[in-house]
């Protein structure tokens, strides 16, 4: 598996070659602000979700931070991984596949 950064804001690709040679490209897109200890609202993380979905297939999309969680406090961490979960609940309902 290989990841490789994206020129347009929080996304990531990553590549998975099956064992016959064809590539597969699953969006990831950091909805998560490591760098800060700002704990996301489920309606930001939703909102950024509903704008990756203006490029993105639903059935493709996985929501995820941008960035490792260790070097935060555990509870800020619990937290915005929170935020994550309630936001991608949220974006499921606003915008149904």
């Amino acid at each position: 598996m290989r990841t490789s950064n994206q020129p347009t804001g929080k996304s990531a690709t990553v590549e998975v070659r099956l064992a016959y040679k064809r590539m597969i490209w699953i969006p990831l897109v950091g909805v998560i602000d490591v760098a800060s200890s700002t704990i996301e609202t489920p309606e930001e993380v939703a909102d950024t979700i509903g704008r990756a979905l203006q490029h993105v297939r639903h059935d493709k999309l996985i929501a995820c931070t941008n960035c490792g969680l260790a070097p935060m406090d555990r509870h800020v961490a619990e937290a915005k991984l929170r935020a994550l979960v309630a936001g991608a609940a949220l974006a499921d309902r606003r915008y149904p596949a």
